[in-house]
């Protein structure tokens, strides 16, 4: 059990890592593109808040597992990057949807 727990205490730094890693590059980057030339030129802001949505998943299973390990009322701030993360999905799920409903109406 205690390898156990140092393999998702190790995957979870990691993950907080990454995110506040693409967080950093979401707002010092922002508008910035990152290939100009490109067919469809993508901004920092884009390109991290997609990473961060697809990392949702993982980042909540870890958070969850971890979460049931300590079991009090500090181990709520686990889920902190966890939100942040679906916070990037529902962003994007706005946006998409916003997209689609705005194609159809003339």
């Amino acid at each position: 059990m205690v390898v156990v727990k140092k393999i998702l205490i190790t995957v979870y730094i990691i993950g907080v890592i990454c995110v506040c890693a693409l967080l950093g590059r979401m707002m010092i980057g922002g508008n910035n593109l990152i290939n100009p030339d490109a067919m469809l030129p993508i901004t920092y802001f884009e390109n991290s808040s997609i990473l961060l949505a697809i990392g949702s998943f993982p980042m909540s299973i870890v958070s969850y597992l971890l979460y049931r390990e300590f079991r009090n009322k500090k181990a709520l701030l686990l889920f902190i990057p966890s939100i942040i993360t679906v916070c990037c999905i529902v962003y994007w799920i706005g946006v998409i949807g916003l997209g689609f409903i705005n194609t159809f109406i003339p």
